[in-house]
């Protein structure tokens, strides 16, 4: 019998940081990829919290690819004294220095020219810490004249929610200029505005008036610093749900679920930039 050459695609499965240099020079893609090379090549650590650090492990690149991607660490930098628990001594507790325990990993991929960070769900490290760690290990490579934002691309799930409320009794959202990659007219708008102000962070806290509700149909500034939060910033909102419940509603807890399927994982790489360009292209390109 002649067997068959099929192969079983496979669903890869990913959750999106939006990656901004923020900087009074124009920021091209060879800056974001030195970015992550030279944290690779200089072993440069991160903070997490505590005493749990990362680091990028692995970085790959093959010739006129799109993308580089690798493989995140986080482990426990163990410093100071120890408690004997035989001895119930306070004892110096000592450890090679290259040996760093409790390691975990998750896989990444990075598009350079999208600024935007693939990491693959179900990976051991946390995309809330794998944040943290990029916030202090990049801003260590960047240097001090520049500034690193880093979004995570959140799902209409956590907006839904606030605007489907019966009533919404306050409203906080940040936001920071997006790098042209933005799409909708009043998304825009506020956009540009941020850019002409030269603002580098827009914070925005509203209530409505005595007992009503904010009314997001009616503003166009609301409608538009809502649309940029979704990859520039995030909202935060206490709400009243129809069913009379008090909530807090915080859009970074509802991440964006990004999948492709594809049987070879390198066709799934490429696919992934593919969806992301279409979604997020830069009009300055």
């Amino acid at each position: 019998m002649k067997q068959s050459n099929y192969e079983k695609p496979t669903t890869y499965r990913f959750f999106v940081l939006n990656i901004k240099i923020i900087s009074d020079k124009p920021v091209k893609a060879q800056s974001y990829k030195d970015l992550f090379v030279n944290s690779f090549k200089n072993k440069t650590m991160g903070r997490i919290r505590g005493e749990r650090f990362g680091i990028i492990r692995q970085l790959f690149s093959k010739q006129n690819t799109l993308y580089i991607y690798g493989t995140f660490c986080s482990f426990v930098k163990i410093e100071g004294l120890a408690l004997d628990l035989e001895s119930m001594d306070i004892v110096e507790y000592e450890i090679p220095k290259n040996i760093l325990p409790n390691a975990k990993e998750t896989r990444f991929v990075f598009y350079p020219e999208l600024h935007r960070l693939a990491i693959y769900a179900g990976g051991e490290v946390s995309i809330y810490a794998i944040i943290n760690m990029l916030r202090d290990m990049l801003m260590k490579t960047i240097g001090e004249e520049n500034r690193i934002d880093i979004v995570i691309e959140q799902s209409v799930d956590g907006f839904n929610r606030i605007l489907d409320a019966a009533e919404i009794r306050s409203l906080y959202i940040e936001v920071s200029p997006s790098n042209g990659d933005l799409n909708k007219d009043y998304v825009k708008f506020v956009d540009n505005d941020l850019k002409n102000g030269n603002l580098d962070q827009l914070k925005m806290e509203m209530r409505p008036r005595g007992k009503s509700s904010l009314n997001y149909e009616g503003s166009q500034i609301l409608q538009g610093v809502m649309g940029m939060a979704r990859s520039n910033g995030f909202a935060k909102a206490q709400i009243i749900t129809k069913d009379n419940k008090h909530e807090k509603i915080e859009t970074t807890e509802y991440p964006r679920n990004f999948s492709v399927i594809c049987v070879k994982e390198e066709d799934a790489m490429l696919e992934m930039y593919n969806e992301l360009k279409s979604e997020y292209k830069d009009d300055k390109k």
